[in-house]
């Protein structure tokens, strides 16, 4: 979000929060004393729970943030100023505080110091310098650099999505007949010498070699 922006956001915001935040802080605490008073404890819940919605609010004003420190000082200063306006000129500050009180309620809340409380801290916080600077995503310092991606890979005509035909097996090649006379093996094969062999006669009868001669022992005496 660009810094102009988010300023004009939060002075809306803070606009719209003031009514709320006097309203509220006036009324409330006026109307749960009086329950409590009478010890009506059911008139109680409905102021409770504005008082509750009035700290909901203050809350995101202070520490929100996202949300422009304009907020937390357009709300924060009027109801500063009130409470410093009870201090030093009361009866300036009761005067105007019943013009705008609403009907059938007397404005006393001021008296009670709550409008300086609360406006003090809504803008103290709004002075930080913190807050007024741009709130932009940034990598922590401790961060690992990212890696550069990688190149995406060329398409092809065999996509992933698109079907591939099956490659087909090798056909055996012939092998070629041996010429006549010739072997059917290779010269120089590991089951065949390389040196031919003579031809053997089937028809011949195998040779028995003759016995060996004996041999004497030489004469002792």
């Amino acid at each position: 979000m660009p810094n102009g922006v988010r300023h004009v956001i939060g002075a809306l915001v803070g606009l719209i929060s003031l009514p709320g935040l006097y309203y509220g802080l006036e009324v409330g605490p006026a109307r749960l004393a009086r329950a409590v008073t009478i010890f009506q404890m059911a008139e109680a819940y409905v102021p409770a729970a504005g008082l509750a919605g009035c700290g909901v609010l203050i809350a995101l004003l202070t520490s929100w943030q996202w949300l422009s420190p304009l907020a937390a000082l357009l709300s924060g200063a009027p109801l500063c100023a009130i409470g410093v306006l009870w201090v030093l000129e009361p009866v300036l500050a009761f005067e105007l505080s019943q013009r705008l009180a609403l009907p059938g309620y007397t404005a006393f809340a001021g008296g009670t110091g709550l409008y300086l409380l609360i406006g003090s801290a809504l803008l103290i916080t709004a002075l930080f310098p913190s807050r007024w600077r741009s709130r932009r995503r940034r990598a922590p310092a401790h961060a690992p650099a990212a890696f550069p991606a990688a190149p995406a890979a060329p398409e092809t005509a065999g996509s992933l999505f698109q079907p591939q035909p099956r490659p087909q097996p090798a056909q055996p090649q012939p092998r070629p007949q041996p010429a006549p006379g010739e072997s059917a093996q290779p010269a120089g094969s590991l089951f065949q010498p390389q040196h031919p062999q003579p031809p053997v006669d089937e028809g011949a009868q195998p040779t028995i070699p003759g016995p060996l001669p004996k041999r004497t022992p030489p004469d002792q005496s």
